[in-house]
Parts: structure tokens; C-alpha cells; sequence
């Protein structure tokens, strides 16, 4: 829009230099703006306006007023109360008056409704409302009756219904006189005549009183003006030049905010003081008055153009004065939100003393359609604000406080007065700080992250919102939240994770960098997602790969890294158009597979740091590449990993399908021997890591989990969740466990008897968090018949090994788990405490009573003291103490009792019923009781030495104890060298790939219970030795 010569100086460069100028350019320009309507109206009814009162017990109401209808109304009514703050108060030297409520009374005049809505519509002119006089309605609130001498002091309307923006009075036919009304406003001041019948309508916020009444009585209905629903949004108001000056001295402001510009730095967002005061439910635009609604509307357009952001807050003003010199002036009842306390002849609240403290903060800030912003919960504490903002600041120091209240002496500290200023403010905040200021409003950056998100939805499309999007990463990054004493919390995290999210959508490599400074959690999975697609989009990858082993360092194993990489590539995948696909997949799939992937092999150290999921992510890493390089790069590292870690690489490697299938593998058949040159390597590799595995297996405990799942940075301890995954992704599970034995019978790793004694021995030193997590859902994976050595034949049968192997897991489980029921004591006899005096010796011959229960001991203070210090606040007491105060010398009591019996067996019975819902779920999944054998009835008594016996009796306590079998590590047996001899799987023990070990019809053969009969295998000091016997025919 042009700017008129009348509007605007013809020196732009000279003029608005300072941040005075510009503050007082916006403050005139907007005291120009009037608005549409005035802050109070009224004007006479004719006599014939009768409402048709009529008075519950009494009858109709004659008008003009009659004695008797007045002695009927007090009769019937109650002193009018006022409020201040959560009071409700009766003070006839503050009110005056008589009311009646609604429902005392009733209106029958058929037409005094058209008459009300007759009177809204010249309200709705007058007072310039907004949004349509159909929407506005007066609600009936109370019948009042001024007697001679009744008044009401200066005084504020609450809000007593949502949405009410004013009041009216509709004075009845009463002669009377004075009961006038005298409002004042924003330094304006207008008195409104009573004496004839007539109404008025004012704003809820305005200052007004009644004055006394001389003669006569005064009878009004009082009304709540009420709007409905939501005003339009459009303009209502012409501004001619003012919208052009708001304009110049707006942009002149955000130009003074620039780095390195001179003069004095301005404030980072300006205040306007509104003239009403509005609720927290009257707080948005479309319910504001007067000249506020002219001159938020005015801004609101001009915001628009220049990118400015406005929000409307209450603000609140508290000084507190030294008030010793008053301390003799008697103080009075304050009235709804406002009340002239200690009033001078202005009526207005007086000041006096030194000013000991003076803070201004925002008590509640919403957009411009009533969307509260700040932080309910106040977390980090109240909002402060800088009084420089504000537009006029003379004016909003000089204003008189709207409530005052007084300390009184508090011992040697001298009395203070309280003096509350409350105003409604229009906050002006440039484009270039609203990040900053909703962060104040928020702390918990709520605001600031849901404004991000909607600029990254259009920022691809509208090249603004883009340059917007920039500029509020710019901000959110000089915020350095990640730094200071709230560093660590989450939201702020997730702050930094979106502004690094949305650097990377607009391209802006160096504030990714900047962003992601002082980040030491793991990126989120989109961070990723975003690099691979501008990895796509960009002709040069080299500083976007960069950018993603930057992100990698956050990853805190091996596993989430490589998971981060297969979100890159993929995303890059699906970025990619048609034309590129070829050529910069063969481009950048060398990155991805060689540098990236070789990258995380060597940051392994040569520690046993890796978790099972590690070990998968390395099984997936190796299927990629050259079996040399697995040979000498990867598995020297992996075998000195856990169980659980090496499992997991052979059965992913040994199970994955063809490498060249694989993301990121150039995709060609004829690559396959530049990779895995064969099955048979990736067999041999697989190999070498279950021997490994059965030579020294055992299950990992709770101290490994712990240590291979460190809390983050600033965590003691991980939380009931993160123990979970930490479970999940670190121990072997019931299926990793049975791929383990098939891969290693299929492999001919080990025979079935030297995988017993293995297992055997790992069960017995088990901790019961392997129980719960490895060996009972090894069991349901049995039960399931997914361990091939351990299923039902075709009788339904389980062979002795699986019934010993599946007993023996729950034998120790419940011994672990259970440990013995407690016993109750079999007497009263607790141990001895305190020191050799005679009161201890008394107290100990009590103790060690084996049938007194409560034992009383009268003594004075001191010897009561003397044993409390010896027998009382001590964690393993079994008993309690208490003194009886109803004797002289009062009684030291104890009195012993068995609540540790009884919470240790409340545990017990607990961990018993978990036994036992854990075991009905393990019956659900499969035939348990074929692996049970005839040790059903002692394994569903959880008693683990009835079990025990069950055990020894069916030849499964000792027997694998006593069954050794050589080692895989040790050199090949001898008859391998004989034309004699059997094939290698039969001479160590092992029927299970041997040609005659199933029947025709596929079913298996029964086990012999002892090895070849042309071998013998003797224990020896320096291992298991086969004794052979060539003379066997």
C-alpha cells in the first residue's frame, strides 16, 4: 500500500532511528485508532415499559413502586454481597442494597422481550460489538432495590458467565433521587442519571459506582450481556493512514534487531497495553472492545505483511513498598477482580514508602483465536518481562495498582505492602524472535515444535515458509538448549531432533551441524530418513555421507548403527528417479556396503562389548562380504563375544538368502564370487563360531545385561521399560536357542551328549533372569517342536534326553525362583539387644521369652530414652514400641509380632503363583506332560525336593554327569584311519546323521543307552580318550 506524504516523513533514513522513536511512533499511531463504539451507553424508556413484575409469596409488583410492594421485596431479599478474590462478602460500608434472585421472581410483560431485544440492538451500536446483535443476549442475573442512603463503591464486574462482555441496568419506574452511575475508563469519566426509568450497558471491565441514594427507592433488573459463539473475522474498521505508519515503524524495528546493526538494542518483542481488561475466557480478538478491537484488527493486517506474530496476554504487576508509616490506617474489602482500597478523594488506591521489590510477569498468553501458548503448569516458573517493551511505559508506571494488601509485622521485619497492577497486553513479536518468545512461554518448547512441523509441511512448496523454516532453526539453535542445569530433559531433546530434521528438508547442511552440537542421544529414525532422500536429491553425496557418520557417532551399539545406515539406503532408494537409479547406485552402494559398513567393524573394540542384536547386525554385515575379510576382520572380534552375540551372527548368517538380494549389494549375479564365494564358506565360518560357542557356553546373567545396556548420560538407572528391551535385545530367547542346536546337528558341531553336559552345566549356574527370558521359552520352542533333536516321536514320546533336559530347567527354575516356603517361628523368642544395665536385661529376658507377646516397662524419660536408642528404629526389629502416657511414670511398651514372617511369605506366595502361571502357559503351548515323563505330579507340586527324588529315581540327577564326552577341539578320532571303522558321527556318540537312524517310514529309532559297542571312551587328566577294539569282526 502507497503511504500517503501526510502519513509518512520524506527522510526515511533519518527518521525511527532509536527504539524510543519507534515505540512512539507505534503508541501514537495506535492511540489514533478509536475503535467503533464507546465504553458505556444509556437513554430513557417510556413509562410504558413495564416488565409486569411479580414476586413469589406476594404477588404483582405495582409500578410506579408502592410501600407496601418495598416491604415485600426486603422481606424477601437479602443484603447484596461482593466479592473479593474466592470471598463472597456482606459490608454495608462498601454495598448497600437488597437483591433478589431469579427465581423469587418473574417477568409476565409478553412483550418485555421484544422491548430487551430492542434495547441489545442500540447496545450493540453504541458499544460497538462485533459479530451480529442475534448473537448477543442479555441473561436475567438479579432484582435490586436501593433504599434512601444505599450506594455501591467503585467497583469492577467479574465475568460471572463465559463469554459476558458487559452489563445492563434497566432502572424501573421508582421515585427516587441520586442513584446515579458514574463510570470511568482509560482517564474518561461519564455519569449516567438514574432518577427516571431508563437503562445503561458498560463493559464488565469498567470502573463504576452507584451513588448514594438521597430519597425515594431505586428498583433496576440487572442483566449479563452475553456474546454466542465466535465474531467473523473480517475488518471491520476503515484506518486509513495508520495502517501505513504501523507498517514503517514494524519493519524499522525488525530491521533494528539485525546482528551488528547500530544504536541501542531494542527489546525482542514490544507490548501494547490494551484499555479493557479481559478474562482468560475473553481472551482472543474476536471478543474485544472498543478502541482494542480497532487497533488489534489494524495490527493484525499489518503483522500479516511483514511476517509479525501477535498474541494477547494478561500481565500482572506486583510491587511490594515498605508500609510501616501506614501502619495505623484501617484497611477495607476489596470487590471482584478490583476494589479501591485505602482510596484517596480521586478514588483511587494511594502509595507511600520505598520500593522494596517490582516484578512483571505474563499470567497467561493465547493467540489471536484464544489458543493458550504458555505453560499451565508453570514448571520453571512464571514468565518474566521486560518493562522496556511496553509501547508507553510512563503511562504504565504512573497508573494506579488495582488491589493492594498488607503483610502486618512479621517479628523483627517491618510491615509491606502488596500493590497488584493487572492489565490485558497485545504482545508484538518480530519474525525473528517468536521461536525465542514462545520458548519463554513454554519451556517445555511444545509451541515451538508444533510451528516447526507446520512450516516443514508447506516449506517443499512455498518458498516463504521455507525462508521461515530457516530462520526459526537459526533461533531454536542460538537458544543452546542442550546446554546449561535442564540440558538432559526430554523435550528439549526432541526440540533439537526436529530442528536437525528440518535443517536437513531446507537443505542447510551447516545448521544440521550446528544442530546436532551438543547432541549425545541417539538420532531418531526420520533424521535418518531425511539424509538418504537428500543424499538422492543433491549431485555431490560426499558432504551428505559426512553428514550421516556424524549422526552414526550418537548410535550406542553396533546393531543401531547399521539400522541407521539401512534407513539411509532405503530411504535413498526410494528417493531416487528412474534415470538415476542405475548410476547412482552403483555410485554410492560402494559407500554404503564398504566404507560405512568396514567403519562400524572397526569401531568394535576387542572387548566383549557386542549384545545379540549386535551379533545379528555383524551376521547381515558379513553376508556381504569376502570370506577372507570375515575371516580376519570380523571373527576374531566376534569369538571373544558372549553366547548370545555369536548365536545370533551364525543363525542369521547361515539362514540369509543370497547377498546379491541384500540393500546396498550392486545386485548382480555375477558379483556372488567377489562376496560369499559359496555355501560352504559361509558354513565353515558358521562352524568355527558354534565350536566356539559350545566349548565354554553358559547363559548371560543380569550383571551382563547391565553392563552391556548402560543408561544414558544423566540416568542412574534404566527404567522397568529399557530393562525390557534390554532383556529382549541381549539374551538368547527360546528361539534363538533352538536354532542353535538344529544349525549345530546340521553342521555335525557337536554331538547331542556333549551339548547336554554344555547345557547342563549352563543350567545349573543360571541366574533366574535366563530362566525367565532363555530356557522357559527354550522349553515352549520344544513344546512347539521347532528343536528338531528334542521332538515327539510317532508314539508321542519324548526320548529320556528331552524329559532330563526339560525336568532339569524347571527343577531349577522353581529351586531358583521359589526357595523354600518360610516357616513360621515355632515360638516367641526374639535375639537379644542393648548393653549389660539392668533395664536392657529386662527388656532381653522379655526378648527371649519364648511365649510373651507384650512386655511393659515403667520408667522415667531418661532410662525411656536410654532404650530407645538400643532397641528402636532398627531395620530387622520384629516388634513394636510405644510409650503409654496414662501412668506416672509413663510405660515403655513393647510388643513383638511377625510381619517379616509374614511379608516374606506373602513374596513367596507370590513368586508361587507366578511359577505357576508361567507353567500353565508353558502346558497351553504343547504336550508338557510327554516331556515330563513320570515326574508330572512332583514337578506341579513346586516342591524342588520331592522333584529332586523324581529325578534320581528315573536316572536323570546323576546320569549326565557321568556321561563326558570328548571335546570338538580335540584331533579326530583314530578309526577314521581303519577300513573298520564307522563314520566319524557315530564314534562320537551322535546318532542323528547317520543313515540307519530312521525307519523306513521316516519315523526316528530309539536311542541305545550307550555308545558303539566297537569303542570305549575313558576319562583321562588330559581329556577323553576313544579306546578302540580292532578285533571286532
Amino acid at each position: 500500500m502507497a503511504s500517503s506524504p501526510e502519513s509518512l516523513p520524506s527522510s526515511l533514513e533519518s527518521f525511527l532511528f532509536s527504539e524510543e522513536e519507534i515505540k512512539e511512533e507505534l503508541c501514537n499511531t495506535l492511540s489514533q485508532i478509536t475503535g467503533p463504539g464507546a465504553f458505556a451507553c444509556a437513554k430513557p424508556l417510556s413509562g410504558s415499559s413495564n416488565p409486569g413484575l411479580d414476586l413469589l409469596g406476594h404477588g404483582p409488583v405495582e409500578q410506579p413502586l408502592s410501600d407496601r410492594d418495598v416491604q415485600a421485596i426486603i422481606a424477601n431479599a437479602r443484603q447484596s454481597p461482593f466479592g473479593k478474590g474466592v470471598e463472597t462478602l456482606v459490608d454495608t460500608s462498601v454495598r448497600k442494597s437488597w437483591q433478589l434472585e431469579p427465581s423469587q421472581f418473574w417477568i409476565n410483560n409478553v412483550q418485555w422481550n421484544s422491548i430487551l431485544r430492542e434495547i441489545i440492538g442500540e447496545v450493540y451500536v453504541n458499544l460497538g460489538l462485533t459479530g451480529g446483535a442475534e448473537n448477543i443476549s442479555a441473561q436475567l442475573y438479579k432484582l435490586l432495590l436501593y433504599e434512601k442512603g444505599a450506594f455501591f463503591k467503585p467497583h469492577k464486574d467479574s465475568e460471572k458467565t463465559p463469554g459476558m462482555s458487559g452489563t445492563l441496568v434497566i432502572c424501573l419506574s421508582s421515585a427516587h433521587e441520586g442513584g446515579d452511575i458514574v463510570l470511568t475508563h482509560n482517564h474518561e469519566t461519564m455519569t449516567i442519571p438514574s432518577s427516571g426509568m431508563s437503562w445503561a450497558a458498560w463493559y464488565s471491565d469498567v470502573l463504576h459506582e452507584v451513588k448514594p441514594v438521597t430519597s425515594g427507592h431505586r428498583l433496576v433488573l440487572t442483566y449479563n450481556l452475553v456474546r454466542q459463539g465466535r465474531s467473523p473475522g473480517g475488518l471491520s474498521v476503515a484506518f486509513g493512514g495508520q495502517y501505513d505508519r504501523l507498517v514503517y515503524a514494524l519493519r524499522h524495528y525488525d530491521t533494528s534487531l539485525e546482528p551488528n546493526r547500530s544504536g541501542s538494542p531494542c527489546p525482542q518483542y514490544l507490548i501494547h497495553q490494551l484499555s479493557h481488561q479481559y478474562t482468560q475466557i475473553g481472551l482472543r480478538a474476536d471478543r474485544l472492545k472498543g478502541s482494542d478491537l480497532g487497533q488489534v484488527q489494524c495490527l493484525q493486517k499489518a503483522a500479516a505483511e511483514l511476517g509479525f506474530a501477535l498474541y494477547l496476554a494478561n500481565m500482572e504487576r506486583v510491587v511490594v513498598r515498605d508500609d510501616e508509616a501506614n501502619v495505623a490506617y484501617k484497611d477495607h474489602y476489596g470487590y471482584g477482580d478490583w476494589y479501591n482500597d485505602e482510596e484517596e478523594s480521586d478514588g483511587q488506591i494511594s502509595m507511600s514508602g520505598e520500593e522494596l521489590s517490582h516484578d512483571v510477569y505474563f499470567e497467561f498468553v493465547a493467540r489471536l483465536d484464544g489458543t493458550r501458548v504458555d505453560d499451565p503448569e508453570r514448571r520453571y516458573g512464571r514468565i518474566c518481562v521486560d518493562k522496556e517493551a511496553m509501547l508507553d511505559l510512563d503511562s504504565y508506571e504512573e497508573r494506579a495498582p488495582d488491589g493492594k494488601e498488607r503483610s502486618g509485622f512479621t517479628g523483627n521485619e517491618g510491615c509491606t505492602a502488596t500493590y497488584w497492577y493487572r492489565d490485558t497486553v497485545l504482545v508484538i513479536v518480530p519474525p525473528s524472535k517468536r521461536g525465542t518468545f514462545l520458548f519463554n512461554c513454554d519451556a517445555k518448547g511444545r509451541e515451538v515444535e508444533s510451528w516447526m512441523k507446520s512450516l516443514q509441511k508447506d516449506a517443499d512448496s512455498d518458498g516463504n515458509k521455507k525462508q521461515e523454516l530457516i530462520g526459526l532453526c537459526k533461533e531454536v539453535i542460538a537458544m543452546r538448549l542442550l546446554r546449561g542445569p535442564h540440558a538432559r530433559e526430554p523435550f528439549r531433546i526432541a526440540l533439537m531432533h526436529q530442528t536437525a530434521l528440518a535443517a536437513l528438508q531446507v537443505d542447510k547442511l551447516h545448521l544440521f551441524d550446528k544442530a546436532i552440537t551438543d547432541i549425545t542421544d541417539p538420532l531418531p529414525d526420520n533424521i535418518y530418513r531425511e539424509l538418504g532422500r537428500l543424499m538422492a536429491r543433491v549431485r555431490n553425496s560426499e558432504p551428505v555421507q559426512s553428514r550421516v557418520a556424524s549422526a552414526l557417532v550418537t548410535a550406542r551399539s553396533l546393531d543401531a548403527k547399521f539400522r541407521a545406515l539401512q534407513t539411509v539406503d532405503k530411504s535413498y532408494r526410494e528417493a531416487l528417479s528412474a534415470d538415476d537409479l542405475d548410476k547412482k547406485i552403483v555410485r554410492d552402494s560402494v559407500w554404503s556396503n564398504d566404507e560405512m559398513l568396514e567403519g562400524l567393524v572397526e569401531q568394535v573394540d576387542r572387548l566383549a562389548t557386542l549384545r545379540k542384536v549386535d551379533g545379528r547386525s555383524l551376521g547381515v554385515i558379513a553376508a556381504g562380504w569376502k570370506v577372507l575379510d570375515v575371516r580376519e576382520r570380523i571373527i576374531p572380534r566376534l569369538l571373544i563375544q558372549g553366547a548370545a552375540c555369536k548365536a545370533a551372527f551364525a543363525n542369521v548368517l547361515l539362514t540369509l538368502p543370497d547377498p546379491t538380494t541384500y540393500p546396498g549389494s550392486p545386485g548382480s549375479a555375477d558379483d556372488l564370487p567377489a562376496l560369499f564365494e559359496s555355501l560352504v564358506d559361509r558354513q565353515d565360518v558358521c562352524k568355527t563360531v558354534y565350536d566356539s560357542i559350545w566349548t565354554s557356553f553358559g547363559f548371560e546373567s543380569e550383571e551382563t545385561v547391565a553392563r552391556l545396556n548402560p543408561p544414558v548420560l544423566g540416568q542412574q538407572k534404566l527404567s522397568g521399560s529399557e530393562w525390557a528391551i534390554a532383556y529382549e535385545e541381549t539374551l538368547l530367547d527360546g528361539g534363538d536357542l533352538a536354532d542353535l542346536l538344529n544349525n549345530t546337528f546340521d553342521l555335525q558341531i557337536a554331538t547331542e551328549d556333549y551339548v547336554n553336559i554344555q547345557l547342563t552345566s549352563a543350567i545349573k549356574s543360571a541366574d533366574t533372569t535366563a530362566f525367565m527370558y532363555s530356557l522357559l521359552p527354550f522349553i515352549r520352542a520344544i513344546l512347539e517342536q521347532k528343536v528338531v533333536i528334542h521332538r515327539l516321536d510317532t508314539d508321542v514320546k519324548a526320548s529320556p534326553q528331552s524329559i532330563n533336559l526339560v525336568t532339569l530347567i524347571l527343577q531349577e527354575y522353581i529351586a531358583r525362583y521359589m526357595d523354600g516356603e518360610p516357616q513360621a517361628p515355632s515360638d516367641w523368642a526374639l535375639p537379644t539387644r542393648g548393653c549389660g544395665c539392668a533395664d536392657c536385661g529386662a527388656v532381653n529376658r522379655f526378648l527371649t521369652s519364648p511365649t510373651e507377646r507384650v512386655g511393659r516397662f515403667p520408667m522415667n524419660k531418661n532410662r525411656r530414652y536410654h532404650l530407645h536408642r538400643y532397641f528402636n528404629n532398627l531395620s530387622d526389629a520384629q516388634y513394636t514400641i510405644d510409650t503409654l502416657r496414662n501412668s506416672n511414670p509413663n510405660i515403655w511398651q513393647i510388643s513383638k509380632h511377625r510381619k517379616q514372617h509374614s511379608a516374606k511369605h506373602k513374596a513367596w506366595k507370590g513368586r508361587l503363583n507366578d511359577v505357576r502361571a508361567r507353567i500353565e502357559a508353558l502346558q497351553r503351548a504343547g504336550s508338557l506332560t510327554s516331556y515330563l515323563g513320570d515326574m508330572s505330579e512332583a514337578i506341579a507340586s513346586y516342591d524342588v525336593d520331592r522333584i529332586r527324588i523324581a529325578r534320581a529315581r528315573a536316572g536323570f540327577e546323576s546320569s549326565t554327569d557321568q556321561a563326558v564326552i570328548a571335546t570338538p577341539s580335540l584331533p579326530p578320532p583314530l578309526q577314521d584311519m581303519s577300513p573298520n571303522s564307522r563314520p566319524a558321527s557315530v564314534l562320537r556318540g551322535s546318532k542323528r546323521w547317520a543313515d540307519d537312524q530312521t525307519t523306513a517310514d521316516g519315523a526316528k529309532r530309539a536311542r541305545p543307552n550307550g555308545p558303539p559297542d566297537i569303542c570305549t571312551i575313558v576319562q583321562t587328566p588330559r581329556g577323553a580318550v576313544e579306546i578302540i577294539d580292532l578285533t571286532v569282526d
